[in-house]
């Protein structure tokens, strides 16, 4: 394995399994025993409140465990849990467990701590096997797919800016790419996209406030009675018809559970219903998954507006997604501590103007930045199984198409406007996608031929998602350092570790655009509005 994909697993979050603790891996039988020894909601609530769990709670844990570890230094270097063997342990707990136990523990710990003991049990059959330089990379791409932001402001941000702004900007867009997604969105569903964020935010409540283990062991009240919290809100009946689409009962999920229990990247059902349902309550099955629902799932909700054969919704998006990123580079541009950037907004070219230039210029002395946006979705197959074809093709489509792309058009506008870039001759391309694709030495090294295609000034370029590139833009706006530095340090020496981690060991928090934290306060107070809160 060479030393610079290496680096990136002290960036991977691992935890703790059972047997790293107690040297022996738990029988099936044992598990399963352990699974039908408490009641299948009550499991769900605990690991429900154990994905938000505070710091002080997470490090008390650990500390429970250290009198039987020997190598604590090693324990030290590791969560106790992470998303990934919490969701998993979900689907375990689905697949196996009962609303009537018939089983009970036999220790005297609390019934917390028990399913804590049972996720370490549970974490020691989703470990991946590992035998090859090629398994390595794709539990590589699929830790990195799998990952779900829990970054609430972002999503609201995104969301707000694409869907409900630039989404009405007609003159934005070419009469045949404009959809009006309100107008049919509210006749698909009976209620309004605005509606839908509200509550969908409104939902995300308990993820936001987080708990600790002293709450879970007294049982504090955890989830929501959806009839009474909507009850002083004026859109009630719509939020619970929000809600409802939203929601599901655990048992519903089992046979999913069941046939995929020895893939522990696959979660789709609970993308588009994150909510657990029993009687009359309800609890978010992990913050990644209810944060997911204000864009992701909004996506998909607008999408099903469409026939399956009907693109155009993409075409839309993907020209939203275009204007996104341009114009939050040319806002960090305008602000930028280093006035000498000079930005370039797409523009067409060719002897008719029949072409489009790349989505996105940014000039600085002799070097030239040239971003080129894709925003379709990488595939179930790449992203749960790893599947080499389709990993390829995702690949090729996100990655290698876009750079080829920016790099043919960037050769045929200085060919019929030599002066066009001010003459800079050093240029880096950046192809962005909504989700980051990994990068992995076997598709980034092993088959370099469409680079010799590239045009010779092209000397660096890179591949990223959305995340980063408004990471990029943060750095223009607020940073004194040139961002073609800041790109030629990070692709140099530290090539496979993701621009989050990166950007965060080297200038710490990851902060948001001065704009974005303008509008974020809109947004609130929009939601409030929606919402339309009673007098009590």
């Amino acid at each position: 394995m060479s030393k610079r994909f290496s680096s990136i697993f002290s960036h991977m979050k691992t935890y703790l399994s059972y047997s790293e603790i107690f040297g022996i891996k738990s029988p099936l039988e044992e598990v399963k025993q352990d699974i039908r020894s408490i009641n299948l909601d009550e499991a769900l609530t605990i690991l429900s409140m154990f994905s938000v769990l505070d710091k002080e709670s997470m490090t008390s844990l650990k500390n429970k465990l250290l009198p039987f570890v020997r190598d604590k230094e090693f324990i030290n270097s590791l969560e106790v849990f992470d998303v990934s063997n919490l969701m998993y342990a979900m689907k375990c707990f689905i697949a196996y467990g009962t609303r009537n136990p018939y089983y009970k523990f036999n220790n005297s710990y609390d019934k917390p701590y028990n399913v804590f003991l049972t996720v370490l049990k549970i974490t020691d059959y989703m470990i991946d096997n590992i035998d090859t330089y090629e398994d390595v990379q794709d539990v590589v791409l699929k830790g990195a797919l799998f990952h779900r932001s829990t970054e609430l402001d972002r999503s609201l941000l995104r969301q707000h800016i694409m869907f409900e702004e630039l989404a009405r900007e007609v003159h934005r867009f070419e009469k045949n790419e404009f959809i009006d997604i309100h107008q049919i969105f509210e006749m698909k569903f009976g209620y309004t996209i605005a509606e839908y964020v509200a509550t969908a935010f409104s939902l995300n409540l308990n993820c936001i406030k987080g708990c600790s283990y002293k709450d879970i062991v007294e049982g504090i009240d955890w989830g929501i009675n959806p009839d009474l919290f909507f009850k002083n809100v004026s859109i009630k009946d719509k939020a619970l018809a929000i809600y409802k689409d939203l929601c599901i009962d655990p048992l519903e999920l089992r046979d999913w559970a069941r046939s995929t229990i020895k893939n522990p990247y696959d979660f789709e059902p609970l993308l588009v219903r994150p909510i657990f349902s029993s009687g009359n309550k309800a609890f978010p099955s992990s913050p990644g998954n209810m944060n997911a629902v204000i864009f992701d799932g909004l996506f998909f909700k607008i999408r099903r507006c469409f026939e399956t054969r009907d693109t155009s919704f993409f075409d839309f998006f993907g020209r939203l997604f275009e204007i996104y990123v341009s114009d939050m580079l040319k806002a960090a541009v305008k602000a930028s501590k280093i006035s000498a950037y000079n930005f370039i907004d797409e523009f067409s070219y060719g002897k008719d103007l029949s072409k489009r230039s790349s989505d996105a210029y940014i000039q600085l002395g002799k070097s030239l930045l040239i971003v080129e946006c894709k925003s379709g979705r990488i595939r179930k197959e790449t992203k749960l199984e790893a599947d080499e074809k389709t990993t390829e093709e995702d690949f090729k489509k996100y990655v290698t198409k876009p750079i080829m792309q920016a790099s043919k058009a960037y050769s045929e506008i200085l060919d019929q406007m030599p002066e066009k870039f001010g003459g800079a001759k050093k240029v880096c391309i950046l192809s962005v996608s909504y989700q980051s694709f990994p990068r992995l030495p076997r598709l980034h090294y092993d088959d370099q031929n469409w680079q010799k295609d590239l045009s010779p000034n092209v000397n660096q370029f890179d591949y990223l998602g959305l995340m980063d590139i408004e990471i990029i833009a943060y750095i223009i706006e607020n940073l004194d350092i040139s961002i073609f530095r800041f790109l030629n340090t990070k692709i140099t020496n530290k090539e496979f570790v993701p621009y989050p981690n990166y950007f965060y060991k080297k200038f710490g928090d990851i902060r948001r655009l001065k704009s974005h934290s303008n509008k974020l306060e809109e947004i609130f107070d929009n939601i409030k509005k929606t919402l339309g809160f009673k007098k009590s």
